[in-house]
């Protein structure tokens, strides 16, 4: 039996209550039940998944800010533990609907997973539609945007599945705390590196809600304007902008592993195919689930049909658009093709990790 999709009528109608002179922002934590044996102790900040410090922040900062928290996990307490902290409310004796003052959490104790995670639950629910449903009400109701997932998946190929619908509001819907980083189940919530800089947009139309926009180094990667960052970072207050160079670092970081350990990877194995076939058999694919799933499901298809010629030029493609992130974020002199071309020359493949790590 298929789950029942969520039904986030009473989230969307709380919301557009809300007065159109104050922010809101939307947090959706999957996987952020507390610890057991946590009820009756003070549960750390930073492992506060269910209320990350960086909304709290924001809450204690910004006095007209309503905050609204979308919690989904089939072993959410019940109460959940912000409910007792924050005292709120249990609005229908549900169980699922809690308020208090200008933050109210809906919980949905469900498995979930997203159209590009590379293990779909058997029994979980897809909440992709959904997501994107968020996405465009958040877009038309000027609502700010926060996802993490808790359970240890890998949020970037969730946030990367977005990008280009989201293209032009990466500053108000991010998905992925910590610059979309992969750091497993737990990790410091207190820590910068899960902190935005962020500003109050206020529309010079006072009829428009006034948003929260935080700074992203992914607006500037997706959108190419690489050149306008630092426009960007002296519309916030100084004591802020030193968060975008740990986000930098981040990506930087993150990106280099992936490419390591997925795009060299690959590019080993497909050249090994090309100059002898019988190495197909030996492949491992593995790596392909660290990629974007519409380059997964291409690259993962060319294999199959032995396209080899073909898989690699588009492996090698789209290894040139990674890399040219690094190369942009670090203001290296080669471009991204002269990079990927050096550390792919020697003719032993092996040896392709050797040279990148000479570089990086």
């Amino acid at each position: 039996m298929n789950p029942v999709p969520l039904n986030l009528n009473d989230l969307k109608n709380e919301m557009r209550c809300v007065p159109t002179d104050s922010p809101i922002f939307l947090y959706i934590g999957v996987g952020a039940a507390a610890n057991n044996g946590v009820k009756q102790n003070n549960l750390p900040l930073a492992h506060y998944q269910q209320f990350p410090p960086f909304l709290q922040d924001l809450r204690n900062q910004i006095p007209n800010l309503h905050v609204f928290l979308l919690l989904l996990d089939p072993y959410q307490e019940n109460p959940p533990r912000v409910a007792i902290d924050y005292k709120l409310v249990d609005k229908y004796q549900s169980g699922c609907h809690y308020q208090g003052n200008q933050l109210r959490a809906f919980v949905y104790r469900v498995s979930v997973y997203t159209e590009p995670d590379y293990n779909h639950l058997e029994h979980g629910l897809n909440i992709t539609e959904t997501l994107r449903d968020l996405n465009d009400f958040a877009k038309a109701n000027r609502v700010s945007l926060l996802y993490h997932d808790c359970s240890g998946r890998d949020v970037a190929l969730l946030a990367e599945y977005f990008d280009t619908e989201n293209s032009n509001h990466l500053d108000q819907i991010i998905y992925g705390l910590s610059a979309r980083e992969d750091h497993g189940c737990m990790f410091d919530l207190t820590q910068s590196h899960a902190y935005f800089p962020y500003r109050i947009d206020r529309s010079p139309h006072n009829n428009q809600r006034p948003r929260i926009k935080m700074f992203n180094y992914y607006n500037h990667i997706v959108n190419q304007t690489y050149d306008m960052v630092e426009h960007e970072l002296q519309l916030h207050s100084p004591e802020m902008r030193g968060m975008a160079d740990i986000q930098k670092n981040q990506i930087v970081r993150r990106i280099q592993s992936r490419f390591k350990i997925a795009n060299l990877s690959l590019l080993r194995q497909v050249r090994k195919c090309m100059l002898d076939q019988a190495h197909a058999a030996e492949a491992d694919l593995y790596p392909l689930n660290q990629i974007p799933c519409l380059y997964r499901d291409m690259f993962r298809d060319l294999f199959q049909e032995k396209n080899y010629d073909l898989l690699f030029e588009l492996l090698f493609n789209y290894s040139i658009s990674e890399l040219n992130i690094i190369v942009k974020l670090k203001k290296m002199e080669m471009t991204s093709e002269e990079l990927l071309t050096f550390i792919t020359m020697d003719e032993d493949p092996y040896k392709w990790y050797n040279t990148l790590s000479g570089l990086f």
